[in-house]
């Protein structure tokens, strides 16, 4: 038993030493011993492992530290009192105030911290340390009462950190470096697990693209090579090396010839990873095709065109014609090689074509387009559409390649066209004549006849008598109109559109003016006009004048007798972008069956109706002129409301 603890024990009892005592001390120092060796292999562990422990009361503020912690931070164990604050100053300055944070997090909250941090020795220098705390909650009160935790020493392993970051640097600029893309796949999940940054010069894509899609080496190969890599699928199942030679499409359309080394990893007989370098060898294998580029060309030629073609020399003698040379002219290959092309043009053509042929000589990849006629042989001539490449300077040519083709029937049809075109134009011209006439010939009579009627009913008193005359006179004015429809028309669909400043005072002033005398039926009709001007609008005065004048004379034409207040409103709101003209009165209306057909060309509501059935036809068509639109909002009984936007030109 320790004799010491045995007389503290004695000394503190005094007279109340149990008669059992002994029994007790010896309870209690084997308990201490038990103690003393737990701690001391507790303190060798610590010291083994580099690893300090502390422990910290948070109510009374009181700190102990393991002898480990002593030595990581530089002092011999237990020379002096542990305090928060002396562990503080050992702390490199710039990461005190972070682990203060912590700290105070950890014991506010109960959360731990897991944290990296730097102190300064007694001599200076300077070491990286690992620190971990827990807490202990009160279960009564929920607060954190105790936290302990553990500092380790971690400078040598982030010293080797550093090294093996800098030796991996060292390689990785070396593997970014190499003209070979090297590449390691995981076939179990298909997931590229390398991809070196030549990637983008082997084939075309960056490694980001690989990452996203581990199939894009794959996926790049022409599908006439696809096989080759499918065929050597055998040989890295069963752990053989291969060899691949391919060809890809770059993401700008150019094959490459590509090489790559595969080498398969097994486990328990299954392909786990494949690693290997792919380089581009598209120089070496261009220069093993070389002499099959001639056959090759002359190939491609023959069965992929069906139009005539020719290689012809320097001197412009044809040299290879294709089958197809037959079918369009009637000479066969055999009898124009070693002839002059230019002997088989039209004399009127054989200028052009030369001319043609000695520009295209100045440029080698240099392409001519020419129409001609050219010989048959029958004699005939036909129109061919000629294309000319100068492909002089490829060493499979070595000449310039003619492809023409026969185009006698377009030609034909454009000069059926142009003498159409021509009818046209002169119809057009008897056109205008005729509405010339229109308005002069036509009118004139009328305006004569109203003339002539004005006078008849100032003289004329019988009532039976007026009322014809009455009737003679709607009539006429019924003709007048239905012919300044014809001209409005007319000018809608003849004239292009000009540019003008639009006054939409004047102009609606001008069109109220003119239909003021419309009937006296009408008089009573009450016409609110509402201009907002605020931008400067552009468009064909002339158009908007006849939209207007058909909008506005329909209102007042069509009010309703049995209306108490009549009206007729025009509100126009001009903007940079456009005008929007809206006419709305409250007049008869129109029936939802009607609305959709009142802009066909002649459609009448009824047998009734007072107009000719243009009006609104001829504004529709000039709203479409003007690139505009119309709408109508409208309900039998209660009036419409025609609404247009026309932009601002």
């Amino acid at each position: 038993m320790n004799t010491l603890l045995q007389l503290q024990i004695e000394q503190y009892l005094g007279d109340h030493i149990p008669e059992n005592l002994s029994a007790f001390l010896e309870v209690i120092s084997d308990s201490y011993d038990r103690y003393e060796k737990e701690r001391s292999l507790f303190e060798a562990s610590q010291q083994v492992a580099h690893i300090g422990s502390w422990e910290l009361d948070i109510i009374n503020n009181h700190l102990t530290w393991s002898d480990e912690t002593y030595r990581i931070l530089g002092y011999a164990p237990q020379s002096f009192p542990a305090t928060p604050e002396f562990f503080f100053n050992c702390l490199d300055p710039d990461d005190v105030e972070a682990m203060r944070l912590k700290v105070e997090l950890a014991i506010n909250s109960g959360i731990p911290y897991d944290t990296e941090h730097r102190i300064i020795l007694p001599d200076g220098t300077k070491k990286i340390i690992q620190s971990r705390s827990e807490v202990l909650i009160d279960r009564t009160t929920s607060k954190p009462y105790r936290m302990f935790g553990t500092i380790k020493d971690i400078t040598s392993r982030k010293k080797a950190d550093e090294q093996l970051v800098n030796a991996n640097n060292e390689l990785r600029t070396l593997f970014e470096n190499m003209q070979e893309a090297f590449f390691s796949v995981d076939m179990q999940t298909m997931k590229q697990l390398q991809m070196s940054p030549a990637c983008e010069k082997v084939y075309g894509y960056p490694m980001e693209a690989f990452q996203q899609n581990p199939n894009l080496w794959f996926d790049l190969i022409i599908d006439e090579d696809k096989q080759a890599i499918e065929a050597v699928t055998t040989d890295l199942h069963a752990g053989r090396s291969s060899i691949l030679i391919y060809r890809t499409r770059d993401k700008n359309g150019d094959i490459r010839w590509l090489e790559s080394k595969l080498t398969p990893t097994l486990k328990d007989g299954i392909l786990m990873r494949i690693d290997g370098a792919t380089s581009d060898i598209t120089k070496r294998k261009e220069a093993e095709i070389a002499l099959r580029d001639s056959e090759y060309r002359f190939r491609c030629i023959i069965q992929h065109s069906s139009d005539a073609m020719f290689i012809l020399n320097k001197k412009g003698e044809i040299i290879f014609s294709s089958d197809s040379l037959f079918r369009i002219t009637g000479y066969t290959p055999e009898e124009v090689i070693g002839n002059k092309d230019i002997q088989f043009i039209h004399p009127d053509y054989k200028n052009i074509v030369q001319n043609a042929w000695n520009e295209l000589l100045k440029d080698t990849g240099k392409t001519e387009t020419i129409n001609y006629k050219r010989l048959k042989k029958d004699g005939s001539y036909i129109w061919c559409e000629g294309v000319m490449t100068n492909l002089m300077h490829e060493p499979a040519v070595q000449g310039t390649i003619v492809n023409f083709r026969d185009i006698t029937e377009r030609m034909d049809y454009l000069d059926a066209l142009r003498a159409t075109n021509e009818d046209l134009k002169k119809s057009n011209m008897e056109l205008d004549r005729f509405v010339y006439s229109v308005s002069h010939d036509l009118r004139a009579p009328l305006s004569s006849m109203l003339g002539v009627l004005q006078l008849i009913q100032s003289d004329v008193t019988d009532p039976s008598i007026l009322s014809d005359l009455d009737l003679l006179e709607g009539s006429i004015k019924k003709l007048d109109g239905f012919i300044l429809d014809i001209l409005d028309y007319s000018k809608n669909s003849r004239l292009d559109i000009k540019r003008d400043i639009i006054i939409f005072d004047t102009i609606v002033a001008d069109v109220l003016s003119h239909l003021k005398y419309m009937g006296a039926g009408n008089a009573n009709i009450d016409i609110k006009v509402n201009i907002n001007e605020g931008f400067i609008f552009y468009s064909d005065k002339s158009r908007i004048y006849i939209i207007l004048n058909n909008l506005i004379s329909n209102a007042i034409r069509y009010s309703n007798p049995d209306a108490t207040h009549p009206f007729v409103e025009i509100n126009i709101q001009t903007s940079a972008s456009g005008v929007i003209i809206a006419v709305k009165d409250n007049g008869i209306g129109i029936s939802e069956n009607n609305q959709s057909k009142i802009f066909d060309i002649f459609y009448r509501v009824s047998g009734n109706s007072i107009g000719s059935g243009l009006g609104l036809y001829i504004v529709k068509e000039t709203v479409t002129k003007l690139h505009g639109n119309i709408k109508l909002i409208s309900d039998p009984g209660e009036g419409s409301e025609f609404i247009i936007y026309i932009p601002n030109s």
